[in-house]
């Protein structure tokens, strides 16, 4: 049925219709008149418009911050504007992938300048209105930064061990030395790629190099006739992280017991 609505003096009524659920609508109705020539019916649709849920927006000021070689998962949304109109672009030299409110960032190597921060990335929003032309929704920088270098660990053992039992080496000969990232937010392939063992036994320094994280043969041997009292110091330790960077990540020195 048709529901009566009250005219100002300048001519206009006011309907309001309440957003009951979320999602994508479009009302059609019809307005009635009653003139002096009588009752007359104006058919209207209106543009399609989103209802959005309520939404709570949190932003911590000191954590907007992307790392340098990996993909950074980035949620983007306009309260009362569809995922599927909205339109993301970041400064030149760095990569965006995803669509409808997903999306991972991926800062490039080379450092990019914006307004306001010699190294970061500006992150801008548009969206489409109903009637098809684009508003700019802001835009928000982000700082990067290089994603913080491990630490060394064999055997379970770190930086602040220093004493290994000669079992536990003798049982872990085939053990990778790890390149720890500790409580690091993210998962990231950081590996060891190359190493130097050194064995000071008995007034003697016998000095070994690995290309790799796994111990050569040689060490295998050397490290199999180990006594009691010996130093046996891991150093020049060298890890690849996300986007080729190499790093020296320290050594660990342990006294066999």
């Amino acid at each position: 049925g048709l529901e009566s609505i009250e005219i100002d003096s300048d001519g206009i009524g006011l309907l309001k219709i309440p957003g009951s659920r979320v999602g994508e609508y479009a009302y059609k109705g019809v307005i009635r008149r009653t003139g002096p020539e009588g009752e007359r019916d104006y058919p209207f649709t209106t543009p399609a418009f989103t209802v959005a849920p309520p939404t709570t927006v949190v932003s911590p000021t000191q954590m907007n911050v992307f790392y340098r070689g990996l993909p950074n998962p980035v949620e983007v949304s306009v309260p009362g504007v569809s995922m599927n109109d909205l339109v993301v672009n970041i400064s030149s030299g760095h990569k965006i992938t995803g669509s409808s409110g997903n999306y991972m960032i991926t800062p490039g190597k080379n450092r990019t300048v914006t307004p306001s921060y010699s190294d970061g990335i500006l992150v801008s929003v548009s969206a489409k209105l109903p009637d098809g032309k684009m508003k700019s929704m802001g835009a928000k920088e982000f700082r990067v930064k290089r994603v913080p270098d491990p630490t060394p660990k064999w055997l379970g053992l770190g930086i602040n061990d220093n004493e290994v039992e000669k079992t536990a080496i003798i049982a872990g000969l085939n053990r990778r030395l790890v390149a720890d990232m500790g409580d690091f937010e993210f998962d990231t392939d950081v590996y060891v790629s190359s190493f130097r063992l050194e064995i000071w036994q008995g007034g003697t320094v016998s000095d070994f190099e690995s290309s790799s994280n796994k111990f050569t043969a040689n060490m295998k041997d050397a490290l199999s006739q180990l006594r009691s009292g010996t130093l046996v110091v891991l150093r020049d330790i060298k890890a690849t992280k996300p986007g080729g960077e190499i790093s020296s990540i320290g050594k660990l020195s342990l006294i066999i017991k």
